[in-house]
């Protein structure tokens, strides 16, 4: 997650970087309070203005509190993509794999592929997330974010990749006894690479 290789995992590292430097912050001035706390109480001694200094801390807290919260939505939501539109590629998270259905405009299934989605360069793909059977999570970390896939429910994210190169997703959601080892290829390739990789999926079965 600290290399991002697209635009939605970039958002995400960003946020991380604001909150690391925000939260480091917030650790040394309470450090520095606490140890004047102690010193003061060393020396038998307490400020007449400490009332004002717990009201400002608690002030400080709050506004601290509500600008993560609302940076956080405003990251997550901006990765998520709205139901109404189609979606490109479907993935299903199941007890221990992940099923990858290729869609064609109209939403049909042109061809499904097992552990393995290929995305184009520089393009964005909506990629709708179901689960079959108990909660997973979608994650490739170099790529976006976090997205839950709940039995029942469709998600969506929205990927953008903006380096070529193969990056491993994983279920982000304790889903049972083999949840560590149920990893996902990512490949991103050249839009001519990735088309003619559709074009050969998309051809009839042969029998070897």
């Amino acid at each position: 997650m600290l290399e991002a290789a697209g635009s939605e995992s970039a958002d995400v590292l960003r946020l991380w970087r604001i909150l690391c430097i925000l939260f480091l912050w917030v650790f040394l001035v309470v450090i520095t309070f606490v140890a004047a706390a102690l010193a003061a109480k060393k020396l038998e001694t307490f400020p007449k203005y400490a009332g004002k200094i717990f009201l400002v801390g608690l002030v400080f807290t709050t506004v601290v509190l509500f600008a993560v919260v609302a940076t956080s939505f405003q990251t997550s939501s901006a990765s998520v993509s709205a139901e109404n539109q189609s979606a490109q590629i479907e993935v299903v998270g199941k007890l221990w794999w992940w099923e990858v259905n290729y869609l064609s405009p109209d939403g049909d299934i042109l061809f499904t592929t097992a552990n393995e989605i290929h995305l184009p360069l520089n393009k964005v793909t909506r990629i709708r997330l179901l689960a079959a059977d108990v909660i997973h999570s979608f994650w490739v970390p170099e790529l976006g974010g976090k997205v839950d896939m709940i039995p029942g429910h469709r998600n969506y994210i929205e990927l953008e990749p903006h380096k070529l190169g193969n990056f491993t997703g994983l279920c982000a959601e304790l889903c049972g006894k083999q949840h560590a080892l149920m990893t996902i290829s990512v490949v991103v390739e050249p839009t001519d690479a990735y088309q003619n990789w559709i074009s050969d999926q998309s051809k009839p079965n042969t029998v070897p």
